[in-house]
């Protein structure tokens, strides 16, 4: 018997996991300028985020956040430090309705 997780279980497993990391790095200090709450405040943001952090993984150092705020959008950086002086990188654009609840609109990564 094949078993399926309801898409809004994913959505909270998601934010779960990314809620504890996102909780961790900001308790470890890589993430003092960023304002995470904001992103709890939309299901698809947290999700966005969750993604982010979950493409860096495995990271061997601690990973790195800042993000850039406007009157209409954020976009949140995540940053895999590697030992080799390469790092790669996740950028997820947002934009803001008149609510402030974020949405997200672009997605790129590389080194």
């Amino acid at each position: 018997m094949e078993t399926t997780m309801n898409p809004v279980k994913n959505i909270l497993s998601s934010g779960l996991i990314c809620g504890t990391l996102l909780v961790a790095a900001t308790s470890s200090g890589f993430a003092a300028d960023v304002d995470f709450s904001r992103y709890f405040k939309s299901a698809t943001a947290l999700s966005a985020v969750a993604s982010a952090v979950s493409i860096l993984e495995p990271c061997e150092k601690p990973i790195k956040f800042s993000e850039k705020v406007e009157d209409d959008a954020v976009t949140l950086t995540a940053t895999c430090p590697a030992s080799d002086g390469e790092s790669i990188t996740v950028e997820v654009s947002f934009q803001k309705d008149e609510t402030g609840t974020l949405f997200p609109d672009s997605f790129d990564y590389g080194n």
